[in-house]
């Protein structure tokens, strides 16, 4: 394994780092069911995630797209 550079006065560790250091956290989580101590990466939308069946959603995303759709027409239809 090469050595890896970092600022040591950084408070987070490269990812590389982090996931070898945590990953006994992990196991143990995995093997206990504790979601909460899980790399759940969910990237800066996840305020926006919403539990929902499949049929919610495509019903919910067909609903967004119409709308979006009519307004578009609106917008194109005043220029």
């Amino acid at each position: 394994m090469t050595e890896v550079e970092f600022d040591h006065g950084d408070a987070i560790l490269p990812f590389p780092l982090q996931n070898t250091l945590t990953r006994p956290l992990r196991t143990a989580a995995a093997m206990q069911g504790r979601a909460e101590f899980l790399s759940l990466w969910a990237g800066q939308g996840v305020r926006l995630a919403r539990r929902q069946s499949a049929a919610e959603l495509i019903a919910r995303l067909a609903k967004e797209m119409d709308a979006t759709v009519a307004s578009l027409q609106l917008r194109a239809a005043a220029h």
